[in-house]
């Protein structure tokens, strides 16, 4: 079985005169190696909703699902982004209710999905998909808060 790496949303960015942005995601031990996943511009713009803890006028479809879960008291209790072929990223959800569900999935709407749970939920990354260490990074972009949002654009592409 391939190791895995716990990583937190660092940041949400898109680099003109690219049309769709991406994802970064840091390790949170050391050597806080990055991953960057390109995704559709509805799902960053969902993500960077639910970051950033911002209401929107009418459920989207991961608020909706994640009112599901809660109302048939199934949690989400894991994340795994499991590998990537070319620019596509794949990932699996972990449920756990009456029993446990491993579920496949976009890594956007995972991560989208983990944001609005009740309580923090582990986002784990297959290592091979990790860059290089991270650069000197000051020792609060190094640690979980580092999961409070950064000021950039707030996209995402499809292809998460």
């Amino acid at each position: 079985m391939a190791v895995m790496r716990q990583v937190v949303l660092v940041d949400i960015a898109m680099e003109l005169p690219a049309s769709h942005p991406y994802l970064v995601l840091r390790e949170v031990d050391q050597p806080w190696r990055e991953m960057r996943i390109p995704i559709g511009l509805p799902d960053g713009v969902a993500i960077a909703y639910a970051w950033r803890g911002l209401a929107t006028p009418r459920p989207l479809s991961h608020e909706l699902f994640a009112d599901i879960l809660g109302r048939l008291d199934v949690s989400l209790a894991m994340v795994h982004i499991t590998e990537a072929r070319g620019q596509a990223y794949f990932a699996e959800l972990t449920l756990v209710g009456a029993s446990t569900h491993v579920v496949p999935c976009r890594p956007s709407d995972a991560i989208a999905l983990a944001l609005r749970q009740p309580v923090p939920v582990p986002i784990l990354v297959t290592e091979d998909l990790l860059g290089p260490p991270a650069e000197a990074q000051t020792p609060e972009a190094q640690t979980p808060e580092a999961q409070t949002p950064a000021a950039g654009a707030p996209e995402e592409s499809s292809g998460g």
